[in-house]
């Protein structure tokens, strides 16, 4: 299924899926198991993309029999691909996608993890913000990361706060997305006791590049401290699988709640008043952001 998904659009995602399988191939050795999963996704691929080769060539056929109506379009297209060259290359896709989201997933998505067991270890997502259960405690950050727009921050300095991680990768759409709720509940509790910190957990090769999450994170108004996590080491210690993957964090260091992917803006902001309160801030504004 995911072979046959991938190969109708052949999206920079196929990469990462024969990653996960290869990278399970070498770590386990070469198995049934792993051959036959590469298989399954180069069968699913190979036939979505195979359908959509007979489908084109019956269309060039049909295209061929008005050379004016085949030359127009050929023209209407290669000018699209300008334009979308010209967008990528100003930075302008990202935003694009972002504002305009044609389709809210997350309900769908959602309902997939739910029938996948692959959560985290720290413990399944809380349905209600008001059952708080403690799924973990927030592991250490380690020693010489690189941090961006703040001085590296240990356990220590951040005992006492309410301290929302998220972990995401400047080039996801899903992370891209949930910027501005992030944005928002950064600036609004900032005085009222909560610490937002970003872990830049890169997906690509280029987003392990210093300069482009620095230049990244500019544009997307990122001002919150982000710590660089480019060999995986926080990731690994929430034992994540997720981008993006918000774990709430409170006064005393321990993982309340946790939420993967896109939406449930309102539980997650109800649940960061409900840390603030537990933690004797007073004051905590009510009420939900609309960014």
């Amino acid at each position: 299924m995911l072979g046959a998904a991938i190969g109708l659009l052949w999206a920079p995602c196929a990469g990462p899926i024969l990653g996960l399988v290869l990278t399970g191939a070498a770590l386990q050795g070469t198995t049934a198991h792993t051959s036959l999963l590469l298989l399954a996704y180069a069968l699913g691929a190979g036939t979505s993309l195979a359908l959509a080769l007979l489908a084109g060539g019956r269309l060039a056929t049909a295209l061929k029999r008005s050379l004016r109506a085949s030359a127009w379009l050929r023209r209407a297209l290669g000018g699209a691909v300008l334009v979308s060259v010209g967008a990528i290359a100003l930075g302008l896709e990202q935003a694009s996608l972002a504002r305009f989201s044609l389709a809210d997933t997350n309900a769908l998505e959602q309902t997939l993890l739910a029938k996948v067991p692959v959560a985290p270890a720290t413990g399944a997502p809380v349905v209600a913000a008001s059952q708080l259960h403690v799924l973990g405690t927030l592991p250490p950050f380690p020693k010489g990361a690189v941090w961006l727009n703040s001085a590296p921050l240990n356990r220590d300095q951040l005992w006492g706060k309410v301290v929302l991680v998220d972990i995401w990768t400047y080039s996801c759409i899903n992370c891209v997305r949930t910027l501005p709720h992030v944005r928002a509940w950064a600036r609004k509790y900032k005085d009222h006791g909560l610490v937002v910190i970003g872990v830049h957990s890169p997906e690509f090769a280029f987003e392990r590049d210093l300069g482009n999450v620095r230049e990244a994170t500019r544009k997307l108004g990122v001002t919150y401290p982000v710590v660089i996590d480019n060999n995986f080491a926080i990731w690994k210690a929430f034992n994540n699988t997720y981008w993006p993957a918000f774990y709430f964090i409170d006064t005393q260091g321990r993982i309340r709640h946790t939420h993967f992917g896109e939406g449930a803006y309102a539980q997650s902001e109800q649940a960061i008043q409900q840390l603030l309160r537990e933690g004797g801030f007073r004051n905590v504004p009510t009420g939900l952001v609309r960014p």
